[in-house]
């Protein structure tokens, strides 16, 4: 109570979100970058000041526990293991009366989930093994700095020897055939049971199971190196979290990008989602997902999801047809539900449940607009102007949502006489045979240009001197939107 009564006074105190049942605080580190406040020496003194309290051990240890629990404690950490079956550990409690007869199983539990809590023992419930089969690592830094080993396989001082080793550092998979071998190779300890590790890791979200005995583990694939195609089949999606105005005293437009690798573990559990490892980096994921092909990419301040069609995606000989337009939004509109649960769920997990209670997850498109750095516009619906997209720039304008029918497909259905599909080949350096995708393309006129009612003009694949002679025709009309559409550039408009 003394602590906290000394942080009351300190201008950061507003600052820390805490409730019961969370084990961490929420500290705002722009607090002290802004412009309109330039940092001074006593700003410095005030986050000293934090740092000392967070790392106080008093403070951490001010902790209410059964007194013969805390004896447990004190004699586990003289003994020499740092890994003990359940089974074993709930015996020698029996034994020693830190646990009775009754109810004795509820007891143990209770007393493994308390000591983790703490961050005394490392004790993780896995699905589908039973609580005596289970394993306690004693020490909980010890578990975190053998998983750090993987984590930094990339930056490890020797070259990998081992064909799995080579195979983790490359695509990010362990495979149970030959784990054992990159255990040893990265420096595991052999203490460490090393199937209960690759159940731990999973338990985490630090890998999923992409087939018998294979986990994927995006958090260790090299940097930078995959490039998407050049004609996604429809515009890509952006998700950023809207932090409340009570949340950090600003109103922001962030994701934080730690919780990436794991959004990328969730969508690869789902159903329908087939991670592409081979042609995956740390901050792009390729998955294929039935007759698509997505690419979820981290990006700043933003995750961004591309969808390009293959050329099985239509059947028909005939070509195209209003079904494949309807097919295509209820892939766009399922992938963007699994995406928005996925962040959801993963940023519960890593942040709290009080951290979803001050932000609103929001979808929109990178804004058209050309002003200043890419910057998104929204998703915004009213009763006056309908479904708009709202540019986040100060004064930015609203456009309708309807009008284009490449975003309009991620949230309604795009009617015939509105779109069709357009065979494309995606031009790369790298391969000899590029891959033919289908994209999405706006109907027009028989001379390329239609008028809407909301008078908004768009020109598809003119020349200048086309571009001019045709709006000259529309002297008479003070405002209107124009568009001068190129298929050959990327993003279309």
């Amino acid at each position: 109570e003394s602590h906290l009564k000394e942080l009351n006074s300190k201008p950061y105190r507003e600052h820390l979100v805490h409730a019961p049942d969370q084990t961490a605080f929420l500290v705002n580190n722009l607090m002290y970058l802004s412009q309109d406040h330039p940092a001074t020496k006593e700003d410095q003194d005030y986050l000293n000041h934090l740092r000392s309290f967070i790392s106080d051990k008093e403070c951490c240890l001010r902790l209410e526990m059964p007194l013969m629990w805390y004896f447990l404690d004190l004699i586990i950490k003289r003994t020499p293991h740092h890994f003990i079956k359940c089974q074993e550990l709930k015996k020698f409690c029996l034994l020693n009366g830190y646990i009775d007869g009754h109810q004795a199983d509820d007891q143990f539990l209770a007393l493994l989930q308390l000591f983790h809590h703490f961050g005394f023992f490392a004790y993780y419930e896995l699905k589908g093994v039973p609580l005596e089969s289970n394993w306690v690592c004693t020490d909980a830094t010890f578990l975190y700095k053998e998983i750090s080993k993987l984590l930094i396989i990339r930056f490890h001082p020797r070259n990998p020897q081992g064909v799995g080793t080579k195979r983790f550092k490359k695509e990010g998979i362990i495979e149970k055939r030959d784990y054992q071998e990159l255990f040893k190779e990265v420096g595991i300890s052999e203490e460490t049971p090393s199937e209960w590790l690759l159940q731990v890791l999973q338990n985490l979200s630090f890998t999923a199971e992409i087939g018998p005995g294979r986990f994927f583990m995006p958090m260790v694939l090299p940097k930078g190196h995959v490039e998407i195609p050049n004609c996604p089949a429809v515009q890509p999606l952006c998700f950023a979290f809207n932090f409340k105005e009570d949340a950090f005293s600003a109103n922001l437009l962030d994701l934080p990008r730690s919780i990436f690798c794991q959004l990328a573990v969730n969508l690869t559990n789902k159903d329908k989602w087939d991670t592409c490892p081979n042609d995956s980096d740390r901050s792009t994921i390729r998955y294929t997902y039935g007759d698509l092909e997505v690419f979820l990419m981290d990006k700043p301040g933003r995750f961004e999801v591309a969808v390009f069609c293959f050329k099985s995606f239509i059947f028909s000989k005939k070509g195209p047809c209003p079904a494949d337009l309807k097919k295509l939004h209820d892939h766009c509109a399922a992938i963007k539900g699994d995406v928005k649960e996925g962040i959801e769920a993963v940023s519960g997990s890593v942040m709290g449940k009080e951290f979803l209670k001050k932000v609103n997850l929001q979808v929109g498109f990178i804004c058209d607009c050309q002003k200043g750095s890419p910057h998104l516009a929204l998703l915004s619906e009213s009763e006056e102007k309908g479904v708009t997209l709202k540019c986040t720039r100060p004064k930015g304008r609203s456009r309708k949502l309807h009008s284009v029918p490449v975003r309009k497909v991620w949230f309604f259905p795009v009617e015939n006489d509105e779109a069709t599909f357009t065979l494309k080949t995606a031009s790369s350096n790298e391969c000899d045979d590029p891959e033919e995708y289908w994209v999405l393309q706006e109907q027009t006129s028989k001379g390329g240009e239609s008028k809407s009612q909301d008078t908004h003009i768009r020109i598809i694949d003119r020349s200048g001197d086309e571009i001019i002679s045709f709006l000259n025709q529309y002297k008479d009309i003070k405002h209107c939107d124009v568009y001068v559409i190129r298929s050959d550039l990327y993003e279309g408009e």
